[in-house]
């Protein structure tokens, strides 16, 4: 039996549906918290949806999350270079690898969830490594790779993550009701309930049909060339039958008027031995 992969490999649109309804989630929430920006974060997650297919094969994968975790590795590669092209310092390592932020002034409370606020004090870079290690589950050496972190530096920033949070939240004057945990825990559970939004999806299906189409077209023509064998070949025997059929006629009527004359001749002949005699 096919798996959800192979299906979609060979073009079967249901379960590209289905791959994509089953990471979508992740992975647009990835782009949201990311890009700070959730325009970006649409166009985002359907440039990832719109290419990621072919590398299905390419890449051998076989389960569903392993087409999660490229979707994933796409979409933060696209979120990067969006970043860079607004800040090019984004990911420089800051003076004396010092992680610890400064917040002076209290904060507004804006219209943004507290968590997305949080995270919008952060600088890119530490919010980038916030986001791939406790949502994209990236492994530290995935997390270095991306954001150029080596080895006790990367760790320095990991750290310096739960004061960091805390200093926000106490401009926020949230200090007493939530913590570290709290928002992480929070950004977690709303993976599995953030509203993809409907444009994305109308996108997202217009790409997989223009996908599907021409391999539909494909197999219906296939088919028809197949049943146009089948039903020349079925004429062929049909015709042969036929053939065969007349044929067995014929052999029977010459049988039926060879015994016929031998009747007659036998007949005349008992009637010459009469007169005869």
């Amino acid at each position: 039996m096919q798996t959800v992969l192979q299906k979609a490999v060979a073009g079967n649109k249901k379960a590209m549906i289905q791959l994509y309804n089953s990471t979508k989630q992740r992975v647009y929430y990835v782009a949201k918290l990311l890009l700070q920006d959730d325009a970006m974060a649409e166009s985002a997650t359907i440039w990832v949806y719109r290419f990621g297919w072919g590398e299905i094969k390419t890449l051998e994968l076989e389960t569903v999350a392993e087409f999660e975790k490229l979707m994933l590795q796409r979409v933060v590669g696209y979120c990067k270079k969006r970043t860079i092209k607004h800040n090019s310092k984004a990911f420089h390592v800051p003076e004396n690898r010092n992680f610890n932020i400064k917040i002076v002034d209290s904060i507004k409370m804006d219209k943004k969830s507290l968590e997305e606020m949080v995270l919008n004090q952060f600088s890119d870079l530490q919010r980038y490594i916030y986001v791939l290690h406790t949502i994209a589950k990236y492994e530290d050496s995935e997390i270095e790779s991306v954001v150029n972190l080596k080895g006790q530096i990367l760790q320095l920033a990991i750290n310096a993550e739960s004061r960091n949070m805390d200093v926000i939240l106490q401009a926020v004057g949230m200090a007493s009701l939530a913590d570290y945990k709290d928002i992480t825990l929070k950004i977690i559970d709303t993976v599995n309930s953030i509203q993809v939004p409907q444009r994305v999806d109308d996108e997202v299906n217009k790409v997989i049909e223009q996908i599907v189409k021409p391999i539909i077209e494909k197999e219906r023509k296939k088919r028809n060339w197949i049943l146009t064998i089948v039903v020349n070949i079925c004429i062929i025997f049909i015709g042969l039958g036929l053939l065969l059929a007349e044929k067995n006629s014929n052999i029977d009527e010459y049988e039926t008027e060879k015994a016929n004359n031998t009747q007659v001749e036998e007949n005349i002949e008992s009637e010459v031995e009469i007169v005869t005699e």
